[in-house]
């Protein structure tokens, strides 16, 4: 009988909705005390409906509904107006609990700001092997300056990049021939382990104030990695850096790999790329198009860890053209997009991003887009292509998200990202979104909010003041100079550009005298009929040359132009296409 009036009290203060919503919360507070008092007659802890922004409970049901319920796997996205039922059974003799009050709906996030997680404990890409030439490479790791070279056995190594000298930059140096590298200033030498080797002007180079810093340094899928670690240090030893294990399969082309220096934030990058839903839109007319954005609605994560998570979307993109797309977040750096169509298209791809975190709202991207195809020709024809053309296609389609997104981290620090749940800063109704919560969570929770903390007013202080267009579409400071591919190229259009210019002058020249000689001795009868027809047909020949010469002016002037500067309006915006919903 208790046990029944229980119920029926449950039922009508649940209908009574906000007159007895604190009676309510104390019941399930109580309830929620007997569960893990191990009471068997209740079958789940519920939450409090005041934590909820809209209560759902049915009239004469025992059963909870609302989106701040426990959840599987299997419901992702965001959990504003997302539901699941709970269903509670009561019980007569319920044990007196302290009362707290509930969080309100504005209450601040709980950032990891002492979480265990250590960015520096990670692998990062730094650079491809191929841009690493004979001179010291200089980048900056998550606020640390270093530099990279390769020594004379090959091996490449990494320093802090400050001598202990008279610290000035190690990267402004050069590499000695027996492969140490030595400080432009004095002539300082150190090893890949740190220890000085030579001090020129006097003093004992084995001195332990006389060492660089070293840290952690390996080769790895053409990529070189960095841990800013001590080299030796047992926890670089014992992790692997992230690589893609179908890289070390046959097969597989490493095809599109590429890297850029972008505006904005890793955690702003990752957030970007992890993001499905945006690829029509965003990229319409450079790697898709309006019309080919499809449904989201079985897109789910499927999987979580204190690593990362993972998430598959059956559907896939192009409207399921390509089957099922599997995504992967690996934390700090890895996001990857796998889709499987060998059997439907012929053919694997993986779209792998890393963010490699350099300084508040500033980060590199490297991108690796390896295929696996049935048809073994498809490779052979993709490798002709110059690594220098992947790279320009690769900037214009970076190009199309550049300016949004730096301009977008000033705007989400004001709105209180930093310290609110995701839902409550973006409006994200739909599942397409459920990747994007599920990482600006994991970051919240397991990261400490980013590699330089939340994102709050501090962060866009140090972030430094929003850029203008020309800054923010920039190549040649961004990527080219530093590419070797790009760098090469660029020089050698050049070259190619000043001969074409110079032959099309000679041939224009050559057109009129000929022509004017022509048609002169048409006139006067200088030359004979035979022969002004002769000197036609030359003028029409160089004419053309010249007209050819001109051509491969303006093509080497406009992709010249692209190593430097991204062109604006971008391409979305000159192309037509709409998108409609599929019937």
């Amino acid at each position: 009988m208790k046990r029944d009036q229980n119920s029926t009290l449950l039922d009508q203060t649940a209908v009574n909705g906000s007159k007895s919503k604190t009676t309510l919360d104390i019941i399930i507070l109580r309830l929620n005390a007997m569960k893990l008092q191990g009471h068997a007659s209740v079958s789940a802890v519920v939450w409090p409906l005041s934590t909820r922004p809209r209560a759902a409970v049915a009239q004469g049901s025992r059963s909870l509904r609302g989106p701040w319920a426990p959840r599987g796997p299997e419901e992702c996205g965001r959990h504003m107006g997302r539901t699941r039922r709970v269903t509670v059974a009561t019980t007569a003799d319920i044990p007196q609990v302290v009362e707290r009050p509930p969080p309100a709906l504005d209450s601040p996030v709980e950032v990891s700001r002492a979480s265990s997680f250590d960015w520096k404990d990670h692998w990062y890409p730094i650079a491809f092997t191929k841009d690493i030439g004979s001179a010291p490479y200089p980048f900056t790791l998550l606020e640390e300056p270093i530099v990279l070279w390769r020594d004379g056995a090959g091996e490449y190594q990494c320093l802090a990049d400050s001598c202990p000298h008279r610290l000035v930059p190690l990267s402004e140096g050069r590499v000695a021939p027996d492969g140490t590298l030595q400080c432009a200033y004095h002539g300082w030498q150190f090893r890949g382990d740190g220890a000085c080797t030579l001090i020129p002007q006097g003093g004992d180079p084995a001195s332990p104030r006389a060492c660089a810093r070293s840290y952690a340094c390996r080769a790895a899928q053409g990529l070189v990695w960095v841990m800013l670690r001590p080299a030796g240090d047992a926890r670089a030893a014992a992790a692997l850096p992230p690589t893609l294990p179908e890289l070390d399969e046959g097969g597989w082309l490493a095809f599109g790999d590429m890297w850029r220096d972008l505006p904005y934030d890793a955690v702003t990058l990752i957030e970007n790329v992890i993001d499905a839903g945006h690829v029509p839109f965003t990229h319409h007319a450079t790697v898709s198009k309006r019309t080919s954005s499809g449904s989201f609605a079985d897109l789910a994560v499927t999987e979580r860890s204190e690593a990362g998570f993972r998430g598959l979307w059956p559907s896939g993109p192009r409207r399921g053209a390509l089957g099922p797309q599997a995504t992967e977040w690996r934390g700090p750096n890895l996001m990857r997009h796998t889709i499987e169509a060998q059997e439907t298209r012929g053919f694997s791809n993986i779209t792998a991003v890393y963010a490699v975190p350099i300084a508040p709202g500033r980060c590199r991207a490297i991108v690796r887009q390896p295929f696996k195809f049935k048809n073994r020709v498809i490779p052979a024809v993709m490798g002709l292509v110059p690594r220098f053309a992947t790279h320009l296609d690769a900037l214009k389609i970076l190009d199309d998200d550049v300016v949004f997104l730096h301009l977008q981290e000033e705007k989400v620090v004001k709105a209180g990202l930093a310290t609110k749940p995701p839902g409550q800063v973006y409006h994200m109704p739909g599942a397409s979104d459920a990747l994007v919560t599920a990482f600006r969570t994991w970051i919240q929770k397991k990261a400490g909010g980013g590699p330089f903390g939340a994102q709050d007013e501090g962060w866009l202080a140090r972030a430094g003041p929003r850029l203008g267009q020309t800054q923010l579409l920039d190549h040649w400071e961004s990527h080219c100079s530093r590419c070797e591919s790009c760098r090469t190229a660029e020089q050698r259009l050049k070259v190619v550009r000043g001969v074409a210019a110079a032959l099309g002058a000679l041939c224009g020249l050559a057109t009129l005298v000929v022509g004017g000689l022509a048609c002169v001795g048409a006139i006067d009868g200088i030359v004979s009929t035979f022969s002004s027809t002769s000197l036609a047909a030359v003028a029409g020949v160089t004419g053309m040359f010249c007209a050819a010469m001109g051509l491969l002016v303006a093509w080497t002037t406009n992709v010249l132009g692209r190593f430097h500067l991204g062109r604006h309006p971008l391409p979305r915006n000159l192309v037509p296409g709409e998108w409609q919903a599929a019937v």
